[in-house]
């Protein structure tokens, strides 16, 4: 597990935000075992950090985002999102796949459409681990929005080492936004540290599902 944020100018394309505050919050995630409920709120002030930073960054620019939630984990993140960029139109995208080595399929999306100049989108989640899903949403987006699609941003508190090498292979236009870029996973895509699945402790689940796609 990265023990600390900090700025890594290897590639323009890896925007790093270090923050001591953040440190601290991911210090609670690992050391106090939480309940759901728990690492949701600590999940949620991560993402505020990492949001406020972005939207410093965007703010020159006049360019705004519309984020695209990838589900589950990304569900957490939306109310700090709104927070920092305003309320406004939203998307979600669900990915699905048979197993953790298994290419993902994008089982639902719904993505707002005829975005005015200067918007972008975002795919925003909690963890990138293998970066395969975010990869499939934004192959997804791009097929249906060909040149609408604009530039992708993909914004992810926590980003796995492998993670981050295969998006800046696989998608050379997208720019990757974290806090930690170096995390560590398991074979099954659970971040080393914390070991709890972030899409179960963001929908309330701690024991078994019943899953189908």
């Amino acid at each position: 597990m990265q023990r600390s944020s900090y700025r890594e100018e290897s590639d323009p394309r890896l925007r790093v935000y270090p923050s001591a505050e953040a440190d601290r919050l991911k210090r609670r995630l690992v050391e106090e075992s939480p309940a759901p409920h728990a690492a949701v709120t600590l999940l949620q002030q991560i993402g505020s950090v990492l949001f406020a930073a972005l939207a410093k960054e965007f703010a020159p620019s006049g360019r705004s985002l519309t984020p695209i939630l990838v589900l589950r984990g990304g569900l957490v993140l939306w109310q700090p999102w709104a927070r920092h960029f305003g309320p406004g139109r939203t998307g979600l995208m669900a990915p699905a796949r048979a197993s953790h080595d298994a290419v993902p399929a994008i089982s639902y999306a719904s993505v707002p459409v005829g975005s005015p100049p200067q918007r972008g989108y975002a795919l925003v989640d909690t963890l990138i681990a293998s970066g395969r899903t975010v990869q499939a949403c934004a192959a997804a987006l791009a097929e249906r929005l060909g040149d609408d699609a604009g530039e992708i941003e993909i914004v992810a508190p926590f980003v796995a080492d492998r993670g981050r090498e295969f998006l800046l292979s696989a998608i050379p236009a997208a720019r990757i936004h974290c806090i930690w870029h170096d995390e560590q996973v398991t074979s099954d895509g659970r971040m080393v540290g914390p070991g709890f699945d972030v899409g179960e402790y963001a929908m309330g689940n701690t024991g078994p599902s019943l899953l189908w796609t």
